[in-house]
């Protein structure tokens, strides 16, 4: 059975091992962007993700902790899919940024009714699912189906 951390956490755990996980990828999209930066801006200390993820660092040359450019952590995330809003285990960090994008494009729809960022996610799929593209669709779960403010799951 492989790894699945969110079953052996509390419900707490769980959410900070979540804001974890957006410092690293913060500072995987910001190289500049401090540790201790990251973590104060998701209310975390440099500690707490280290503990979550300490196995994702390694010290540069300078000395400074650095994340490495990927990893191989499952999480549970919400999908618009062709299935409809989904549960799914989600199993890297290039997956979930897929995800997350796809979900952008999704958010930005609802908002603006722009189909252009939902163009590059046609016939693709992720964790066992295909992305959702059709704009008729998407509307009807958007309107229908549960609204999640959150793609990761507790």
């Amino acid at each position: 059975m492989p790894d699945r951390p969110w079953l052996r956490l509390t419900r707490r755990e769980n959410e900070q091992r979540i804001a974890a996980a957006r410092v690293v990828a913060a500072q995987r999209r910001d190289p500049e962007l401090s540790l201790a930066a990251a973590a104060a801006h998701e209310g975390l200390t440099p500690k707490t993700v280290l503990r979550h993820f300490g196995r994702w660092y390694r010290r540069d040359p300078t000395g400074s902790l650095q994340p490495l450019p990927s990893d191989r952590e499952p999480f549970l995330m919400n999908v618009y899919s062709t299935r409809g809003i989904v549960e799914v285990e989600v199993p890297d960090n290039d997956s979930r940024s897929l995800i997350g994008q796809h979900t952008s494009a999704v958010w930005r729809y609802r908002d603006t009714g722009d189909t252009g960022d939902l163009d590059r996610f046609r016939r693709l799929r992720v964790a066992g699912v295909r992305l959702e593209t059709n704009p008729d669709r998407l509307l009807r779960l958007l309107m229908t189906g549960p609204d999640f403010l959150e793609i990761y799951n507790t």
